[in-house]
């Protein structure tokens, strides 16, 4: 393996998560708080709420485990990375989980040291 590939994969699993953070933060976060303050003035009712935080359920799913793997691939096909092994895809994306969710609960604890 090259230093420059591995480095390549740390800073797009870097990049990944926080923008994976990101979208969990102030988006769906904050689509659930609109939902949750609706619920409680009583301007929706049970069944709507239970079925919006159905689709954040979804939404999230879709957030932490779709989407980096999605953009992992495009990325692994676009850099041309060769890791110089026989199973170059599936190391790349066992490299890629491994620093993915690292960088993804020492995001959470940043987070949640700042608050």
């Amino acid at each position: 393996m090259k230093n420059k590939e591995i480095l390549k994969l740390l800073f797009f699993s870097i990049i990944t998560s926080g923008v994976v953070k990101y979208i969990h933060i102030y988006v769906i976060w904050e689509s659930m708080k609109i939902t949750k303050d609706n619920f409680h003035k009583n301007l929706i009712d049970l069944v709507t709420y239970q079925q919006k935080t159905v689709e954040t359920v979804y939404l999230e799913l879709i957030n932490l485990f779709v989407l980096p793997y999605f953009a992992a691939i495009v990325f692994y096909f676009f850099s041309k990375i060769n890791l110089k092994s026989k199973y170059n895809f599936l190391i790349f994306i066992f490299l890629f989980t491994i620093l993915f969710y690292s960088s993804i609960i020492l995001m959470g604890y940043i987070y949640q040291s700042l608050k």
